[in-house]
């Protein structure tokens, strides 16, 4: 059911706070470069085991680092669906409705007590398990790995997640914007620049290599950012993992774009793009195929992938649950007026968690032979910092 309308009885904000509140699985969200909101919905959540094979699926996926018991993969169905284009109102619930929202959100307001969890984002621990990655990088026992690090703090007062999402979509018009709640999950704030796997209409697989990260100053512009060897390197290694996992199914006939510098908010990385035209290679299940051989991608774990996970399993003394996992619409229309289906699977980073008047923000740099471990930190920090600064100050 696709709704696009003009009457109102409550805004897109108070839509989303009402689904939430009454225990709903609910995503929004925003594809880069477009004016649409997207609202996906359902009672129950549909929980995936093994390898996705998203040629079967329809709705909006979210899958864990890593599917365990606490945290699987689910799929919120396409049952109730809405996309609104900019500056339009929606029209679903009844007045009735509306009143039981306002009393719910009065209930919400009052003054709760939350116990904040003890924070391990640590420069002096961080450091150290930098310094024992580069240690196997120079004994050749990896290559790369992705250290994450995770901080928390309470809500601000009165704070409301879903008035963010018309901030973040006018601060990055780029990136890929979702809110999306998980009951018991709590509810996860995307602002994701990498795409995992894009397949569009005309069957065009599409998959990013993403790394380097360097802020925003006011002298520089995109064309003129510099990179060090180190980060130049970093990147070569995304593209070549991307590359192995082509070769290990014998697939040859790809497009490589790039690198190029692209910009997200106050940051810029190094980006290439490799696309597959699915038709012309004639593999049905492609799209999943490399789905199961990229994530984790070495941009979020490092490679070999093996000794990679093994390492971070070892070092990060907390659970990345749905960071670093990926999310976004499956088999879903793209708009009201272009219902052609298309799938946009985005990785988990730049996101933070909202539980129990909680905060979580993570976030993660790639270490190499090259790495300096307080500046890797220090692109934890800066990573971390554009989330905060927002929810903390949500002002478009």
């Amino acid at each position: 059911m696709i709704l696009s309308h003009n009457t109102a009885k409550l805004s897109l904000s108070d839509l989303y706070n009402y689904l939430q509140q009454s225990g709903y699985y609910t995503a929004c969200y925003r594809l880069p470069g477009t004016s649409h909101t997207h609202l996906i919905y359902s009672k129950k959540g549909e929980y995936l085991e093994g390898n996705i094979d998203i040629g079967t699926l329809k709705g909006y996926l979210i899958h864990p680092y890593s599917i365990s018991k606490l945290h699987p993969c689910i799929l919120i169905p396409y049952q109730n669906y809405l996309v609104i284009d900019e500056n339009a109102e929606i029209h679903t619930f009844t007045q009735a409705d509306a009143l039981t929202f306002a009393k719910k959100k009065s209930e919400q307001n009052l003054s709760k007590t939350h116990k904040l969890p003890q924070n391990i984002n640590s420069s002096d621990k961080y450091i150290s398990y930098v310094t024992a990655a580069k240690d196997l990088i120079k004994n050749h026992a990896l290559q790369k790995v992705v250290l994450a690090t995770k901080e928390s703090q309470v809500l601000p007062p009165n704070f409301d997640i879903s008035l963010l999402f018309d901030t973040f979509c006018s601060l990055y018009p780029g990136a890929f914007i979702s809110l999306a709640h998980i009951p018991d999950k709590g509810t996860w704030l995307t602002v994701s620049p990498e795409l995992l796997v894009r397949i569009d209409h005309q069957r065009i697989f599409t998959t990013v290599a993403l790394a380097g990260t360097k802020a925003q100053t006011t002298e520089n512009e995109v064309s003129e950012v510099t990179w060090s060897q180190k980060e130049i390197e970093e990147q070569a290694l995304v593209s070549r993992y991307i590359i192995d996992c082509l070769k290990k199914i014998r697939v040859r006939e790809f497009t490589e774009y790039g690198p190029k510098t692209v910009q997200s908010g106050n940051l810029y990385h190094l980006k290439t793009w490799f696309e597959i035209n699915i038709n012309e290679i004639n593999f049905e299940d492609f799209g999943s195929v490399m789905l199961h051989l990229l994530h984790p991608t070495s941009a979020v774990c490092g490679m070999p992938k093996e000794a990679a996970q093994i390492f971070i399993n070892t070092h990060e003394d907390f659970d990345r649950e749905y960071y670093s996992g990926y999310l976004g619409p499956v088999n879903m229309p793209m708009s009201h007026v272009n219902i052609a289906t298309e799938t946009h699977l985005y990785v988990n980073i730049r996101c933070a968690k909202i539980q129990d008047g909680i905060v979580h923000y993570y976030a993660g740099a790639g270490i190499t032979e090259d790495s300096q471990p307080h500046k890797e930190y220090e692109e934890t920090q800066r990573k971390i910092e554009v989330l905060k600064k927002l929810i903390n100050s949500p002002v478009l």
